[in-house]
């Protein structure tokens, strides 16, 4: 039974986001606007899933709403939890392999956006929630 005297319990936002990862195991990092909570930090592209999406119907509408996008085939990595001072993220990743690097529209959401490659992800100062997401995709075959 839940204490109902117990403090209140963040509630926990569910984001997706995407890991598009190259031929040469480059992977794009958009970069927070300044305005926004974790301004002018580094991110895997996404956003909060809507009511009634699914975590991938909601990462291919916010891909295309930031950076006109449309994204391919998508792997499902596991989530990351992640507390913030202004509460709980849980980040859903999801790898795109491509082939050939989609052309950036106009940024509507970022500061900026850039391919990095994995091996220098930390020329980049990252969002806290997406690291753990570096380090495994740097153990991971995926990167192979």
């Amino acid at each position: 039974m839940a204490n109902h005297h117990s403090a209140p319990t963040h509630k926990v936002i569910e984001v997706v986001c995407l890991v598009a990862m190259d031929q040469d195991n480059q992977i794009l990092a958009t970069q927070r606007a300044e305005d926004k909570p974790l301004g002018l930090l580094w991110e895997f592209p996404g956003g909060k899933i809507d009511t009634g999406e699914s975590a991938e119907e909601a990462l291919r509408r916010e891909i295309v709403e930031e950076l006109g996008i449309e994204l391919g085939a998508l792997t499902r990595l596991p989530a990351v939890t992640h507390v913030y001072d202004f509460g709980t993220i849980q980040l859903i990743p999801f790898l795109s392999k491509v082939n050939t690097r989609p052309l950036l529209g106009e940024l509507q959401a970022h500061a900026a956006a850039r391919w990095i490659a994995l091996d220098e992800w930390d020329q980049l100062q990252w969002a806290p929630a997406d690291l753990p997401i570096i380090e495994m995709l740097q153990k991971s075959e995926l990167s192979k």
